[in-house]
């Protein structure tokens, strides 16, 4: 009963919270924006979505396999856009579906624990990427939000490297957690490795996860950049860097269902600073929230195909084969 009302609540938070911000940016604006939109564009923008989110299936299953439990790449895409499609259907942003995640591998015979890791360090070195981004974005759009918010005169501009720097530092931090990890990483794998060695993985997955966090962080801006040209609204790179955590932040917390409401007013809100109207700006975010809409609906198709319990089998014989070579 309490968990019924919980999703209650949400689904009527994310109502009052997509009704409220359309209804400020008057629905015939807004109406007339999506109306508008240019169909290459979308398809364009809906290819990176398509992608980001492929890459980001691989990355995951490179964290799984280096936290001792290797699946194929068709597994982790499956189990991936599954959890998509009830990140849309269940309230609470992303959370229902990388609960998902982390019990298939439970179920597949990983270590609860590795389980649970593998998907938060996923999700938590996309947004530390997506932070990074920002950063460094918003110096050099600093002029364009002095221009449109007064308050940034009590402050001196940015030094473009200088934030370029912070940027990079703030990239290097999970370095220094994972290698705090190390000896807790060890017990997830039964062959017997020096701590040198441990460390030289490590460094090597962080290399990895982050030039694939990259992509995966720079594809989905792209597509959020070509939704918006789809509806006749250019920005400039630096803008959609500096706008994208915002965004994607609030497409991501558990305070309505699927991010729907959420995401469009951190979409309006964000823009508005460099002078976007609150029509295209609530466009902009319904667009992506349909890119992801989509892939939803293609991952629902997967939950008849394979079974459970063929993955499970496919992954036992996988951790198998590796002992026996081990």
């Amino acid at each position: 009963m309490k968990k019924a009302r919980i999703q209650r609540s949400r689904l009527a938070i994310g109502g009052v919270l997509l009704f409220g911000i359309v209804w400020f940016a008057d629905p015939r604006e807004v109406f007339a924006v999506l109306a508008g939109a240019n169909w290459i564009w979308l398809t364009a923008g809906l290819i990176l979505s398509v992608l980001s989110n492929v890459i980001s299936a691989l990355r995951w299953r490179e964290l799984a396999a280096w936290l001792g439990h290797p699946i194929t790449s068709t597994t982790a895409l499956q189990i991936y856009f599954r959890a998509m499609a009830l990140n849309a259907l269940l309230p609470g942003g992303v959370v229902g579906g990388d609960v998902y995640r982390a019990l298939v591998l439970r179920q597949q015979g990983m270590h609860p624990m590795g389980a649970t890791l593998s998907v938060l360090l996923d999700r938590v070195w996309g947004f530390w990427l997506v932070i990074a981004i920002s950063i460094m974005g918003s110096a050099f759009t600093w002029t364009l939000i002095a221009g449109q918010v007064s308050w940034t005169d009590q402050f001196p501009e940015p030094s473009k490297p200088l934030f370029v720097v912070i940027g990079i530092l703030w990239t290097l931090l999970p370095l220094l957690f994972l290698r705090r990890l190390a000896p807790a990483w060890r017990r997830f794998h039964e062959e017997v490795i020096s701590l040198e060695t441990c460390h030289m993985r490590i460094r090597r997955q962080y290399v990895l996860q982050s030039v694939a966090a990259l992509c995966v962080q720079w594809l989905s801006i792209g597509a959020l950049a070509l939704g918006a040209k789809a509806i006749h609204l250019e920005l400039s790179t630096a803008v959609w860097a500096t706008v994208s955590f915002p965004i994607f932040l609030m497409a991501a917390i558990p305070v309505s269902w699927g991010g729907w409401g959420a995401r469009e007013a951190a979409a309006a809100g964000a823009l508005s600073v460099f002078g976007v109207s609150a029509a295209q700006g609530v466009g902009a975010g319904l667009i992506y929230g349909i890119y992801a809409l989509v892939q939803a609906a293609a991952g629902a198709a997967l939950f008849g195909w394979p079974s459970m319990q063929q993955q499970t089998e496919l992954a036992r014989k996988l951790n198998q084969h590796r002992h026996t070579r081990d």
